[in-house]
């Protein structure tokens, strides 16, 4: 990218730095400049001259003689640079007279000289480019007839890499004076490169805000004034149906009395930027876009039907015959401007030929919009057309500057052409308004991130002239995104890059690291490991897969998927989904198995898991933070998967887990719809639910198409981790060398009452003497229990920690226990 110095200060003072310090400035904050030159480096003795008379070539067909009026007074600059080399003019070709009146007579090649034509003129002595390096003029003499001096065309110029004749500069202008200067060819181009996360420094003002910010100056007024005309807007129409693609769509008209070519100081910095100039009106549309980086679209109104916009999807197979003459067909992904009957522009990357300007347009509407990033990428990237505008709208352009950016294109064309008249009001569509982001965080964080801590205040200033519009209470520091910054910052550690790279990090001290460092044991990292061996020891095996998901794998377990977060992108339908459950992964994994003949599987997977929520900007565990996203929540899982099995296997299992964590557990019956409303429970801690365990449903084993009943388990282990204690020992119960005692009991439950009750009251009663406790039967017959009562047998393991139970003190607790079953309203078979 490229930017001008001269231009770059009639946004923000820089008269008392050179363009070598700017450059400097910007790459110490983070924008990195390749180089700054100027072409006067290679130029030299380049002057405004006028053609008096063209002549045939007396001896060679494709040369022309022209004799060019290059000065008409004494204190013109080219008079003074050919008095010094008065010697070198034959006065027989060329005219010098004592009142600084020149005429000289040049042979060129170029067809397009005319008479009265003005050109820049390269005197004797004088330097032009030539394939990047400077090139000196001398007297020479073509078949013939002698040159003193050479015409220039824009690539002779450095303006251009090719040209096709003489440079046109168009009307009235200062005969003999110097074109280098008058034509700011010695402004000096300063080329940069920019990251994708910042299409705002695209522009002039993008860049004016960085020198803002890092000089501590403040940016000086863009002119925008113009007079206009009232007018109703009853016969000109804007529909978007499409508003995702484009949220905001401002157009505005004015009318011509003839379509000017530009002036010679915008057709320059046109070509200084890399543009070729076209017209006044299409030219000021560039030249806007390089000012304020938000491309804009001129439409002849006239040749729209019914003055009726209408933004949309194109249709498939619809055609449309571009500016540069290549006719497309479209795709129903492509967003298009239409009118009532055809496609008028593809949005974001390229106009229409049938809508173009051209010098019989009497009347523009001015298109400013905004674009989908994602949409305008996909059309550029399949069409494979890349131009200015749809490298901007594809990174990002700013939506509240669509309005301003036509008012300073208006301001610019009634500046150069007067008599154009400008109406209002405008129509500005643009329903869903730019609130900004709020981003809150303890100061603390800048000393955690960056290593030191940087004055409150400098914070402040920084953030204010970055336009962040900075609030701080309590050390709490509040920001407000600038719209300009919409794609880019999205959290506490962007913020503080922000000031980092403005204070400048060559002013970070440097901290070296201790001979002794004090490091924090990570507890998640250790227990993680410990996890895994805990596992693998318990027969089962490690699955890894990806954390994408597709809509089968939710729909097979009866699983609502409408709130998952989607891909822009997926490789296919399977892997369209972030997953918020490792569980359907597993299940997966188990039944392609099956299906392959592996009939005895076991395995867990431990990975992350993401959800959209609702929480604050100060929450913990935020994978990231947008505005149509929301906030997006990431946690560590844990789920196990086997087949075959039984309900008391998985349970014991987890039970044995999460005692080696440390936790006390409780089970309700679970209400997943693809568990087993009967072999089923969620397992809570301190009241919160961490996790659930059970039997598949039969009615998702026949989608799966598995005939062996598959037991799955998943556990939060981010918020396990939390709530277990940091210092646990693993091997907290003391090993009984005594012999156990066993008791069997046998319990009805009704579909109201779940086993969780009973386990509850057997710890409460047995306390530290129970080892273990587990199902051993499970009875089910309608005819001689009830309906929806079922027989399940327990066996208890009673163990003595420093002594051997007699039969006496087992039977007193077994005793007690049945009474506090009884108590509960569930009936024991004796």
């Amino acid at each position: 990218m490229r930017i001008l110095y001269k231009h770059l200060n009639e946004f923000i003072d820089i008269s008392d730095l050179t363009s070598q310090q700017v450059g400097e400035l910007l790459t110490k904050s983070g924008t990195e400049v390749d180089r700054v030159y100027s072409l006067k480096d290679i130029l030299d003795k380049i002057v405004i001259g006028k053609i008096q008379k063209i002549e045939k070539h007396p001896n060679a067909d494709k040369l022309w003689i022209c004799k060019v009026l290059v000065s008409k007074d004494k204190d013109s600059y080219a008079y003074k640079v050919i008095k010094e080399n008065k010697d070198k003019y034959d006065l027989n070709e060329n005219y010098i007279d004592e009142n600084g009146q020149v005429i000289l007579q040049i042979v060129t090649g170029a067809n397009n000289v005319y008479e009265g034509m003005y050109v820049p003129v390269v005197l004797i002595g004088g330097k032009v480019n030539f394939e990047g390096e400077s090139f000196k003029i001398s007297k020479r003499k073509f078949r013939g007839i002698n040159s003193y001096g050479m015409l220039c065309s824009e690539s002779e110029l450095g303006l251009t890499e090719k040209s096709e004749g003489i440079m046109d500069l168009g009307e009235n202008l200062p005969i003999g004076e110097d074109f280098i200067k008058y034509a700011s060819l010695d402004d000096y181009i300063i080329e940069y490169e920019i990251t994708p996360n910042r299409p705002d420094t695209l522009g002039v003002l993008g860049i004016a805000r960085e020198l803002s910010a890092i000089l501590k100056r403040p940016l000086k007024e863009i002119p925008t004034n113009y007079t206009y005309k009232e007018k109703s807007l009853e016969d000109i129409k804007v529909d978007i149906l499409d508003k995702n693609a484009c949220p905001r769509y401002t157009l505005q008209t004015a009318k011509l009395k003839k379509i000017k070519e530009s002036p010679l100081w915008l057709k320059v910095r046109l070509y200084l930027y890399g543009q070729r100039p076209i017209n006044l009106v299409v030219d000021l549309t560039n030249y806007v876009m390089f000012e304020l980086s938000q491309p804009m679209h001129a439409f002849d109104l006239d040749k729209v039907k019914n003055k009726h916009f209408i933004v949309r999807r194109a249709k498939e197979g619809e055609k449309i015959l571009l500016l540069d003459d290549q006719e497309i067909k479209l795709s129903s992904q492509d967003l298009v401007i239409a009118d009532e009957e055809k496609p008028l522009a593809l949005a974001g990357i390229m106009g229409g030929k049938e809508s173009a300007i051209n010098q019989d347009t009497k009347e523009i509407a001015l298109e400013s919009a905004h674009f989908d990033p994602l949409t305008i990428r996909k059309t550029s990237k399949r069409l494979s057309i890349s131009t200015e505008s749809s490298y901007r709208f594809e990174r990002g352009c700013d939506i509240e500057i669509t309005s301003f950016a036509q008012d300073r294109f208006f301001h610019l064309l009634q500046k150069i052409d007067e008599s154009v008249e400008i109406i209002l009001p405008k129509i500005d569509k643009y329903e869903k308004k730019y609130t900004g982001k709020e981003i809150k965080f303890n100061l603390e964080k800048f000393k955690t991130f960056l290593g030191q801590e940087i004055d409150k205040k400098e914070i402040l200033e920084i953030l204010d002239y970055l336009g962040f519009k900075p609030e701080l209470k309590d050390n709490i520091l509040k920001v407000k995104v600038p719209s300009w910054r919409a794609y880019d910052i999205n959290s506490w550690a962007d913020i503080i890059e922000e000031v980092a790279r403005i204070y400048g990090y060559e002013n970070l001290k440097i901290t070296y690291p201790s001979l002794y460092p004090n490091v924090k044991k990570d507890y998640t990292f250790f227990r993680i490991s410990d996890i895994k061996k805990f596992f693998v020891s318990n027969g089962f095996l490690e699955a890894i897969n990806y954390s994408f998901l597709g809509k089968k794998h939710y729909e097979n377990l009866n699983l609502n998927y409408g709130n998952l977060i989607k891909l822009l992108n997926p490789l296919n339908e399977e892997q369209s989904l972030f997953r918020d459950l490792i569980a359907p992964s597993l299940i997966s994994n188990v039944s392609h198995n099956y299906k392959k003949g592996v009939k005895n599987i076991k395995l867990f997977e431990l990975s992350k898991v993401f959800k959209k929520e609702d929480i604050s900007a100060c929450e913990e565990n935020i994978f990231v933070k947008d505005d149509k996203l929301g906030s997006i929540k990431e946690d560590i899982h844990l789920a196990i998967a086997q087949t075959p099995g039984s309900f008391e296997d998985i349970k014991r299992v987890i039970d044995r887990f999460l005692d080696l964590l440390g936790l006390k557990t409780q089970y309700e019956r679970s209400t997943l719809k693809f568990l087993h409303p009967g072999q089923s429970a969620d397992i809570f801690v301190d009241n919160k639910k961490v996790g659930f365990f059970g039997k598949l449903h039969p009615d998702v084993l026949e989608k799966l198409e598995v005939n062996e009943d598959i037991y799955v388990g998943e556990l939060n282990l981010s918020l396990l981790l939390k709530l277990a204690p940091k210092d646990i020992k693993y091997s907290k119960k003391k090993v009984s060398n005594y012999p156990a005692t066993y008791r069997d009991i046998s319990i009805l439950l009704n579909k109201e009452q779940t086993l969780n009750q009973v386990f509850n009251l057997i710890q409460d009663t047995f306390k530290e003497l129970l080892e273990d406790v587990y199902v051993i039967d499970i009875f089910e017959d309608e005819s001689k229990l009830g309906a929806n009562v079922r027989s399940i047998t327990l066996r208890m393991i009673i163990r003595g920690i420093d002594k051997t139970l007699t039969d006496k003190e087992v039977n007193k607790l077994y005793e007690d226990l049945l009474e506090k079953i009884e108590k509960k309203g569930i009936k024991v078979r004796k």
